[in-house]
């Protein structure tokens, strides 16, 4: 189960950066119509910030670390709320993006016992 979850929340990842650079760098627009270069601005930010925290926490969550799960956690709950507000304010197709944490939160929570006891204290 760590081992889909890691997985899958790098892809994720990956895909935050992707979108980050895509509208960043190469110019795309990602949201049609295009909202505001303020709104655009802070979405592009927000999916750095997730992108490379889940990247941060992906480790320590294969390692079966406290910091690992606990921070995978917290990387989830930020994603389905920015999410879930994007979704509302910005694009509906921000929906898609609550799928995969929602999916972890419902296979982590429930074993967090099991896993918090086999894992490394640290």
């Amino acid at each position: 189960m760590v081992l889909v979850v890691g997985s899958l929340l790098v892809l994720q990842s990956a895909l935050r950066l992707f979108f980050y650079y895509e509208a960043v760098y190469a110019g795309v627009q990602l949201l049609q119509p295009m909202p505001p270069a303020e709104t655009m601005s802070i979405v592009s930010s927000l999916n750095l910030t997730l992108g490379v925290a889940g990247f941060v926490v992906v480790p320590g969550l294969f390692l079966m670390t406290r910091w690992g799960f606990w921070g995978t956690v917290v990387v989830c709950i930020l994603t389905i709320l920015f999410d879930g507000v994007s979704s509302v304010t910005v694009s509906l197709t921000a929906f898609a993006g609550l799928v995969l944490p929602v999916l972890f939160l419902m296979l982590l929570l429930p074993r967090r016992v099991r896993y918090l006891a086999r894992g490394r204290g640290a």
